[in-house]
């Protein structure tokens, strides 16, 4: 969404729209008192938390031989690597010179801090494509809803037959790897068949697990908060299609950020039955 839009839609605006349809639709943003998180996503949010406590202390200058030596004694070699890399990315950035410029030149930024996911090999992503799969929660005459077009989605990468066809029998057997006779597979064993893609068009990229809506500093962060939820609701109805009570497993569930200039937040959405209606957690980080 442009910025000239965020201009006109106010941040009374955005509380008024998570308050009168959000909600009504059942998805919430909220932080849910510890009590009533459930295990597996205080789980997944606890070792989310446990960031590497290298990262603050290298960034901002490259350390020396002796600096490292001195940190591959406090931690193991994989957490000073991550460490590293991302006080290199901030110092390369410099995020102080996006101030006061436009949602275009923010997500130019924020596009490079997104790409240490988005460009596994495992994963497709998608870039302000609007999600139209009919599934989870619709519009209504009373509730209207705005079609979830994320800024950066991010799922299973889809490959197919004939480009399964020309990887080695080791890079086939990988089990992150997606492809469309595993999808054959499972549609075979559904009730009905699945929709596991966002939107059409979008074939390549299914169930997605993972979105994000930016703003520019100038703009509401509660805005981008409204937005993520709703692709995240969108999400986890895709991945709620994989899930049976019959299996005794969790309902996945899906990682949401929104940010406004340098500030970003991070969310766990998941799917609460018990009140029938979709959940947001802000994870720690």
């Amino acid at each position: 969404m442009s910025d000239s839009q965020d201009t006109s839609y106010t941040k009374a605006a955005s509380r008024t729209y998570r308050k009168r349809f959000l909600e009504q639709a059942s998805i919430f943003v909220n932080r849910l008192p510890q009590e009533q998180v459930p295990l597996h996503i205080d789980v997944l949010k606890r070792s989310l938390s446990d960031l590497s406590p290298l990262t603050p202390a290298l960034i901002g200058y490259e350390p020396t031989m002796d600096k490292i030596a001195d940190a591959v004694e406090e931690a193991s070699v994989s957490e000073l690597k991550e460490a590293m890399s991302c006080a290199i990315l901030v110092k390369e950035m410099q995020p102080n010179s996006f101030q006061g410029r436009v949602e275009s030149a923010w997500m130019h930024l924020n596009r490079r801090i997104m790409g240490v996911i988005t460009e596994c090999d495992a994963f497709r992503s998608s870039e302000d494509v609007a999600w139209t799969a009919p599934v989870g929660p619709m519009s209504a005459d009373s509730r209207p809803l705005s079609i979830p077009k994320p800024d950066i989605g991010v799922g299973l990468r889809v490959i197919e037959r004939a480009e399964l066809q020309t990887m080695s029998s080791r890079t086939r057997a990988r089990d992150e790897l997606l492809t469309e006779p595993i999808l054959g597979q499972l549609n075979s064993h559904a009730a009905f068949r699945l929709i596991a893609t966002p939107s059409t068009g979008l074939e390549e990229l299914a169930f997605p697990f993972l979105v994000y809506e930016a703003k520019s500093d100038s703009s509401s962060l509660f805005f981008a908060e409204n937005q993520s939820a709703g692709g995240a609701a969108k999400a986890l109805s895709l991945l709620q299609q994989l899930w049976s009570e019959d299996d005794g497993t969790d309902t996945l569930p899906v990682f949401a950020f929104a940010s406004c200039g340098t500030l970003w937040e991070a969310f766990i959405a998941f799917y609460q039955e018990q009140s029938e209606s979709y959940q947001e957690t802000r994870s720690d980080l």
